[in-house]
């Protein structure tokens, strides 16, 4: 059977939403940019070069302190220089927000 329905990801929208609205202008332009990837996975330094190219993030005072921000929310990882989403479902969310 499928575990994630339509019904789970509409009842786990309200604990995204508590996340989103929790956030910074520039954690949820990040969130953005990484939730791009289908598999969600960056490096660092693209990451950082993605930056120095797109104009709404000018805003950013360092990508290491956006990046440890949504890490104390349990968003995102970072290990090895590799940055992530915590879980898929939360990058699918954002997707959809994007979209809509």
């Amino acid at each position: 059977p499928q575990v994630i329905t339509s019904d789970f990801f509409e009842s786990a929208a309200y604990y995204f939403d508590g996340v989103w609205d929790s956030i910074t202008e520039n954690e949820r332009i990040l969130m953005g940019i990484i939730a791009e990837r289908q598999e969600g996975t960056w490096t660092l330094d693209e990451l950082a070069e993605t930056m120095k190219t797109h104009p709404a993030l000018e805003k950013f005072s360092t990508l290491k302190e956006t990046i440890d921000l949504l890490k104390r929310h349990d968003v995102i990882t970072e290990e090895k220089g590799i940055v992530r989403f915590a879980g898929e479902l939360m990058r699918r969310w954002v997707v959809d927000k994007k979209s809509g």
